[in-house]
């Protein structure tokens, strides 16, 4: 199965943190537009890498909202394809 390049970064970010994301925060984090990375997560669910949930929860039992994150199938892609997360560089980095 091939994936683009924003696929493989957010696969590989999924990866690291195994927890649930909104856009938003995926697109500060790796630095994309929030429409590249709503068709790259949606892409993900329909290839079953990765999952979406309706209803997050906080460490205090408030709802959190909604996001995406990494799916069983999603965990062993990431391990056998070496897809690793790598920090963007800062302004002023490199």
């Amino acid at each position: 199965m091939d994936l683009t390049e924003n696929e493989s970064k957010i696969l590989a970010y999924f990866a690291r943190h195994e927890l649930f994301f909104c856009f938003s925060t995926i697109g500060s984090d790796l630095r994309l537009e929030r429409n590249a990375v709503r068709q790259a997560c949606r892409s993900l669910v329909d290839k079953k890498l990765a999952r979406y949930e309706q209803a997050l929860w906080d460490e205090d039992g408030r709802l959190a909202g909604s996001g995406y994150g990494i799916s069983t199938i999603g965990r062993d892609y990431a391990r056998e394809h070496r897809l690793t997360y790598k920090e963007p560089l800062t302004t002023g980095e490199g």
